[in-house]
């Protein structure tokens, strides 16, 4: 089921991949590519918690009664898939600087860490859910090499409001976990959703609005003719 949000990020990327190579040889760069960091965070968290409470709320009607523990998984391989979508952001540093080998020595890593490390959780009390904790743990530290070895190409300054989408994806998982009232979930999902959108800047929201109408457009129009 997080292949959707997966495929969220992979739209995001893709929309302004192409402003990204010609913003990479501009003098304000490092501002250009931190402001886009900074909406993709807000973008990708507002859709991830919007996701989970979905998710929840249609579980029972789309797996059957022997399967229903599975939905407490959903929450953390969620935040596995934002973690993972966060290291796939600086893919673009490499793409611009025509670096990409750069990029393989810390995927073979990671790889070698995640099997490892799924070896060793599974066979702990965690058992399935040491499966996502490890590419929990992994992906921080993969988006945490990234953040630093990309800097060579631009350097990424991280606004204090991402504080805000970053606690409520921790507190969001309290209602999650402890309480099964749908109408609670619902109550909890569109309050999140407010405090996100409201802590927004300005120039995210006319960003999202501009890129993805833009988007529409052209394929609306690339269909037509």
């Amino acid at each position: 089921m997080t292949t959707i949000l997966h495929i969220l990020g992979t739209i995001f990327h893709q929309a302004w991949q192409e402003h990204a190579f010609k913003q990479y040889h501009s003098p304000d760069r490092d501002s250009y590519f931190s402001s886009i960091f900074n909406y993709f965070i807000f973008f990708y968290v507002i859709s991830a918690i919007a996701f989970v409470f979905v998710v929840k709320l249609v579980f029972p009607w789309l797996i059957g009664p022997n399967y229903q523990g599975a939905v407490s998984f959903v929450y953390l391989l969620t935040v596995s898939t934002v973690l993972g979508g966060m290291s796939s952001f600086f893919d673009i540093a490499y793409q611009c600087a025509k670096q990409t080998k750069r990029s393989f020595p810390a995927v073979f890593v990671n790889a070698v860490a995640v099997l490892t490390l799924n070896y060793i959780l599974v066979n702990t009390p965690l058992k399935a859910n040491g499966v996502i904790v490890s590419i929990i743990i992994t992906y921080f530290f993969y988006f945490s090499y990234r953040f630093y070895d990309t800097r060579r190409y631009f350097k990424i300054r991280a606004t204090p409001r991402l504080v805000v989408p970053a606690l409520l994806l921790l507190i969001c998982s309290i209602p999650f976990y402890l309480i099964d009232n749908p109408w609670l979930n619902i109550g909890w999902c569109i309050m999140s959703l407010a405090v996100s959108i409201i802590s927004l800047p300005k120039q995210a929201k006319a960003f999202f609005i501009t890129t993805f109408s833009s988007k529409i457009r052209r394929k609306i129009q690339n269909s037509s003719s």
